[in-house]
């Protein structure tokens, strides 16, 4: 019965973790990390204790599930379902469209570097694309150069090609330092972040894909508005937000959220156990 009520619990976040990442990208998919440690932690709080279990702590995962997971991913769905279920503020636009002007320069995102990386894939032979540590740099029949940039380089040379691979940096708490794989035609240059276990084909379909996406949100900026917005907005009750449900669906939803938000605050007050200092007195 003990098993069983554990992997109840432990099913609800799992299954809404599930359903989440159905509607994230990669990059926000990595919320979900903090999120499961929080959760993970307070079923271990009620896994271990003995003093407190009568107190109802198994409720009190289920509140704490409720407002850090379940009330923002519903949102969240909600919002990319019908995006007039929320109202947005000209703030929030503002500070997705700045995001964006960040990315764009970042990323080198523009139609001329857009249509250098696709003729680089076009035009490459498979023998180039297809390689990763080491590049021969003389089968390149369209680009000038590919290079490994942002690392120290080791030259390695024969009687016919000249390669270049990178030896890593980091270690002792210093973070390695970014590896991109810098692309040149004509005078022209492109950083595009690069992982060692990726050919050079996969480097450069990678800048494809993030400028299509880019492309995207920035023709419709609600597009820009992801899961960490909503999140954020959705734990406080959306107090001080620059989110606001819009819709008599979504405000109902809200007010339910702040009836358990509040208990929850009750539940924890009287349910977790007070320090008390206890003053020895003099004689």
């Amino acid at each position: 019965m003990k098993n069983k009520r554990i992997i109840y619990l432990l099913a609800l976040p799992i299954l809404n973790l599930i359903v989440l990442m159905f509607f994230l990208g990669i990059t926000e998919s990595l919320i979900i990390v903090p999120i499961s440690i929080v959760l993970l932690y307070i079923f271990y709080l009620i896994k271990i204790s003995k003093k407190y279990k009568k107190k109802g702590l198994n409720i009190l995962f289920i509140l704490s599930y409720l407002a850090i997971l379940f009330f923002p991913t519903f949102h969240f769905i909600s919002y990319k379902i019908n995006e007039n279920n929320y109202y947005l503020s000209d703030y929030l636009k503002d500070s997705a469209n700045h995001r964006l002007e960040n990315e764009k320069n970042s990323n080198q995102f523009n139609t001329f570097n857009f249509d250098l990386i696709k003729n680089s894939l076009s035009n490459e032979n498979d023998s180039t694309l297809n390689k990763s540590e080491f590049f021969k740099l003389k089968e390149l029949n369209y680009l000038d150069s590919i290079r490994l940039s942002g690392v120290t380089f080791k030259a390695i040379s024969d009687s016919t090609y000249n390669y270049k691979k990178y030896n890593g940096l980091g270690g002792g708490g210093i973070k390695p330092p970014k590896i991109y794989l810098t692309v040149f035609k004509n005078n022209n240059k492109i950083n595009i972040i690069y992982s060692k276990n990726n050919t050079i084909r996969e480097t450069l379909e990678s800048y494809i894909n993030s400028y299509n996406s880019f492309y995207e949100r920035s023709n419709d900026v609600k597009k820009e508005i992801g899961f960490v917005d909503f999140w954020f907005a959705s734990i406080s009750s959306f107090k001080f937000s620059e989110i606001i449900p819009n819709t008599y669906l979504t405000k109902s939803l809200w007010l339910f959220q702040s009836i358990i938000s509040f208990i929850l605050l009750i539940y924890i007050s009287t349910s977790i156990p007070q320090l008390k200092i206890n003053k020895k007195s003099k004689d």
